[in-house]
């Protein structure tokens, strides 16, 4: 049973990192944490309304074990088809189930494809707008892990700091994109950065930033025109986002330079295989009759051994960049 001070202490955290947080995924990447280390829990989901008539749920982000497996067999899900998420919809409170493989509200066939054994859901609603749901629990291999009163009404309150940060990321996603490729903006990277190194130095971790220096824009614009330039930038900035995880960030830094930071990379050759990936997937161009093959300059650095800030990790990065630069032009 976990204390009233522990229970406060993890409230306080939670709602200063949510608060500053501009990513859903991030998020969930920071509740994971905090929920595996006082709970013992190892998965986590968020859903959000499918449809205007709000009869089923798709999956928006989920952390932990089985994430994988849960992800593709259940992006979307009929609320008819199950009592207990009903009554999540029908309540303003958590429902808490603490063995689903007996209550009579949870769909068997549902539970015995997720392995859930303990649930926790709570409905995310501001405004009295409901915006989904947030939930976690044990597996049969982990057992029951029964909640106190006190600890159930913890999960109230993160869940309402987690709706609003929600809410003032969708009413603010615009003031932290980049205007023209839809990529974090520098105001972002930052807040999104310091989240990220954040839990790298919690739980022991690299992480690895990329800087990206595109060297034929400017002829493009050149011989093109500044329209044709506009959509090399949006159409190389999609195809990251096609390419890389989505939980890598991916930041527009200047005119035609690009960071992206990757949490949890393990070693420099897997940075240099994403290096490799964006070269293969992202830079051969058919923008209507035209053909223009991108070329950029790569260069990286890793956290904590190149620096413990974004910008310390930045100006590393770039400083390889033009070191390799400058040894491929000998």
């Amino acid at each position: 049973m976990r204390s009233s001070s522990e229970l406060i202490d993890s409230i306080n955290r939670l709602t200063q990192a949510l608060y500053q947080i501009n990513s859903v995924d991030l998020m969930l990447n920071v509740l994971k944490a905090e929920i595996t280390a006082l709970f013992g829990f190892n998965l986590i989901w968020l859903y959000e309304f499918a449809d205007n008539q709000s009869t089923q749920i798709k999956l928006i982000s989920i952390k932990g074990k089985r994430q994988q497996q849960i992800a593709a067999d259940y992006p979307v899900i009929d609320i008819k088809q199950d009592k207990m998420l009903e009554n999540i919809f029908k309540n303003k409170t958590p429902v808490y189930i603490e063995d689903a493989r007996t209550d009579s509200s949870t769909n068997k066939e549902i539970i015995r494809s997720w392995g859930n054994r303990t649930i926790i859901n709570c409905q995310l609603y501001v405004r009295d707008k409901s915006l989904g749901v947030f939930g976690t629990g044990s597996f049969f291999d982990e057992g029951v892990k029964p909640l106190t009163q006190e600890e159930i009404t913890y999960f109230n309150v993160i869940s309402n700091a987690l709706a609003m940060a929600l809410d003032r990321v969708n009413h603010k996603a615009i003031a932290m994109q980049d205007p023209l490729t839809g990529l974090d903006n520098k105001r972002a990277l930052q807040i999104n950065a310091d989240a990220i190194l954040e839990l790298a130095q919690r739980n022991q971790q690299n992480a690895a930033v990329i800087f990206i220096d595109i060297n034929n824009f400017k002829p493009a614009n050149d011989t093109y025109g500044h329209a044709f330039g506009d959509e090399v930038l949006k159409y190389f900035a999609n195809s990251l986002h096609q390419t890389l995880r989505r939980s890598d960030i991916k930041a527009r830094y200047g005119g035609d330079e690009f960071v992206i930071i990757l949490p949890n990379i393990e070693d420099e050759s897997s940075i240099k295989k994403v290096i490799d990936d964006i070269k293969m997937h992202c830079t051969d161009i058919q923008i209507g009759n035209i053909h223009y093959q991108l070329h950029f300059s790569a260069g990286w650095s890793v956290y904590p051994y190149d620096g413990v800030t974004i910008q310390q990790l930045i100006e590393r990065a770039d400083h390889r960049m033009y070191t390799q630069k400058g040894d491929d032009s000998n």
